[in-house]
């Protein structure tokens, strides 16, 4: 028989010497809980602005992690006058806008009354931010349902907290903020191998008006030469079939629209290796979905296929050729942009010879595959963390 989550007083997983119960508390019993202030009528005085004191906003609490040390605005004087600044340390808890977001200061610093700030020397407050994340659906569903929902000061003092002792606390704490430290650290690590890609791919095609690129392997010269897509491809689109989701036949084949992967089904209606462009339904005009397929896959009405005419063109090299592009000129329609078939066939696009073709392509194949292991790295840790809050509370 499970244990009664409404009974239980003790987490599912504890460190070894820990084995009181935990007790229910009051967040507004454990420190002290107040919004921030901004007293000035309009906010957004220019006067208010400028200064040495920073400012923070709900999105920079959003965007921030385990501690709040960048922001985009400061106050001045005026503007500190008028507001409060609070210490390093305390714990910011969005309740508007972004509901039930959390960061601690790492810095001095002013925010609003769209931000609760609390204070408190009983608690480890990794322990307590930790749990509020863990604690991030229900917050949010005592936000009011308004035209904007947002959460009020007496809804969050009155949130019941499952506590240890300080010093379980301080071990939990400790952990997360050595788990959060690993994550940040493997985040940006993914956001240098994806910010070098993008560099790479505008120095390793020429520009608009260029037949060179500005950075190139060794031992090969000569200008690059335009050709139209359906010159040095065959295009596949004859063979695509849409497919509603309650019609789809659940199995291991992926199943493409004009964005990825959308779904596993049983057989295909494309094998071998190919290139899919999004023909509508982009999520992103200025970095336009196009990928490389290999094997059986299945591809709805969404996404173009094409694939290399072999000894002219090489697959892998056309989709990095293709991400250097900008696709918008290209589009055509409103509100859902489409790229048409016959504007595709007739896209210019400057190669190389095959053989620089091919030594770009497994370039970016290979950082593309390292791009990879570091996302799935991260999603790990990203999951672990999760498991980790489910059990170490109550």
């Amino acid at each position: 028989m499970g244990i009664d989550k409404a009974s239980q007083k003790a987490p599912n997983l504890r460190f070894k010497g820990f084995t009181d119960d935990w007790e229910q508390r009051k967040l507004s019993n454990l420190g002290n809980l107040n919004r921030g202030k901004s007293k000035h009528r309009p906010r957004n005085d220019p006067k208010l602005y400028g200064g040495e004191y920073p400012f923070i906003q709900t999105g920079d609490v959003a965007t921030a992690g385990l501690f709040l040390k960048d922001f985009k605005q400061t106050y001045n004087t005026l503007g500190i006058s008028q507001s409060k600044l609070w210490k390093k340390g305390t714990l910011l808890i969005t309740i508007a806008a972004n509901i039930a977001e959390t960061s601690i200061l790492s810095i001095d610093a002013a925010f609003p009354d769209s931000i609760i700030g609390f204070e408190s020397n009983q608690v480890d407050m990794i322990f307590i931010k930790s749990v509020l994340d863990n604690s991030n659906k229900k917050i949010k569903s005592k936000a009011e349902t308004s035209s904007q929902s947002n959460l009020n000061l007496s809804k969050l003092s009155e949130l019941d907290i499952w506590v240890p002792t300080l010093g379980e606390q301080k071990k939990i704490g400790f952990l997360f903020q050595k788990l959060d430290n690993t994550i940040d650290l493997h985040q940006r690590k993914l956001d240098q191998l994806n910010q070098l890609k993008e560099a790479l791919l505008q120095q390793m095609f020429p520009g608009k008006g260029e037949t060179v690129p500005k950075l190139r392997f060794a031992g090969f010269e000569g200008e690059w030469e335009e050709r139209k897509l359906k010159d040095v491809s065959d295009m596949y689109d004859n063979l695509r079939v849409p497919v509603t989701a309650s019609d789809r036949i659940a199995g291991e084949t992926p199943y493409y629209g004009a964005n990825g992967i959308q779904d596993y089904v049983k057989d295909y209606t494309h094998i071998g290796e190919f290139v899919l462009i999004a023909e509508d339904g982009a999520n992103d005009l200025v970095n336009y979905p196009v990928h490389y397929v290999t094997g059986e896959v299945w591809v709805n009405n969404h996404a173009h296929v094409v694939s290399a005419i072999e000894g002219k063109l090489d697959n892998l090299f056309l989709v990095s050729r293709l991400k250097s592009m900008n696709f918008i000129p290209w589009l055509v329609g409103g509100g859902r942009a489409k790229l048409n078939g016959d504007v595709l066939k007739k896209l210019p696009i400057i190669i190389p010879h095959l053989e620089e073709q091919q030594k770009i392509g497994s370039f970016f194949k290979h950082l593309d595959n390292t791009i990879s292991v570091q996302q799935r790295k991260l999603d790990q840790l990203k999951n672990m963390k999760q498991v980790l809050l489910q059990n170490m509370f109550i």
